[in-house]
């Protein structure tokens, strides 16, 4: 019966480690991809937003320019 309690505990205690450093590597990854779609989408909005802000900006200096003529 000791024979059982010396052999099993190893071997139980490293697959036990072996699925939690899995399971952290997977959980770590989602989350690396989440951020990475956050930060992407935050970039792109930003990007649009300073588009569209250009485009206006265009726009007014056209006017300005437009009714000083």
């Amino acid at each position: 019966m000791s024979f059982i309690f010396t052999i099993v505990p190893p071997f139980y205690f490293k697959l036990l480690h072996t699925y939690i450093i899995i399971f952290f590597l997977i959980f770590n990854l989602i989350i690396f991809i989440y951020i990475e779609n956050s930060i992407r989408l935050i970039l792109y909005n930003k990007r649009r937003k300073m588009k569209t802000l250009h485009q206006n900006n265009q726009n007014t200096i056209y006017k300005q320019r437009a009714h000083q003529k």
